[in-house]
């Protein structure tokens, strides 16, 4: 189901390679608020478990959710069905994916799509790359282009301060977003002095109809090219939250 999601981006680049993580940590179906997410129809996973059933394969997601993430009422993620990733969780995923990029297959990776909260990781990983504070170890080709679908960026302005390059100040304009969902951080990492930059560039596409990711499109993506990653676009598509289709205008403009 989620290769088949990829089917407009082939159908743009039929020969690219394409590779899809299946995210490292192990979901327990018997933990009560993942099964409360698989169970909502609201997030249409209930194929995807009957996939799992069916063939006996394990499925895999980013983060841990066995622990509620701090400041989170317990009762309100089994009832909703989630948790959101802690800062730290989500800055270490996105730094594995880097490393995954890097050392397992030689930095060979020109782009990375990210879905939903993919687009939030992958946020991190250009703001990384692109700060410098991540370092390729096998000098190989880094990815420098970066398609968020369906995204909001709220997540990565207050989960990353200073996103690599952010100054206190925006980091505490970014902190002044509601979401009772995220923790704001505090502590401000500034990358390495000898750290050599990336450019990368950034699209990030949202449905009109999809009121999480729409709503502060523009001035999210405001915030982060003031922030310093100013090789960033917008686009939306006129559909809701999941992939355009193929043949959808909105991937010729990304």
């Amino acid at each position: 189901e989620t290769l088949g999601a990829l089917d407009g981006l082939k159908a743009l680049l039929p020969k690219a390679h394409y590779e899809m993580l299946a995210g490292f940590e192990r979901i327990d179906l018997a933990h009560g608020p993942t099964a409360a997410a698989f169970a909502d129809p609201g997030n249409g996973l209930s194929t995807v478990l009957d996939f799992a059933k069916i063939t006996g394969e394990s499925l895999h997601c980013w983060a841990d959710f066995s622990v509620p993430t701090k400041g989170i009422d317990p009762e309100n993620v089994v009832e909703r069905g989630y948790a959101r990733e802690s800062p730290t969780t989500m800055n270490a995923v996105a730094d594995r994916i880097l490393r995954h990029c890097d050392n397992d297959v030689g930095g060979g990776f020109d782009l990375v799509v990210g879905f939903s909260q993919g687009g939030e990781y992958g946020c991190i990983m250009a703001a990384r790359l692109s700060s410098g504070t991540y370092k390729a170890t096998k000098g190989g080709r880094m990815p420098r282009k970066f398609l968020l679908l369906g995204s909001e960026l709220a997540v990565p302005l207050r989960v990353e301060p200073p996103l690599s390059f952010l100054p206190p100040s925006a980091t505490a304009a970014a902190a002044g977003e509601s979401n009772e969902e995220l923790v704001p951080v505090t502590s401000i990492s500034s990358p390495p002095a000898d750290a050599a930059t990336v450019e990368t560039s950034v699209v990030v596409v949202a449905g009109e109809k999809d009121d999480d990711a729409y709503a502060g499109l523009a001035q999210w993506a405001e915030q982060l090219k003031g922030a310093g990653l100013r090789d960033l676009t917008t686009a939306s598509w006129p559909g809701d939250h999941r992939m355009p289709p193929t043949g959808e205008a909105v991937y010729m403009t990304a």
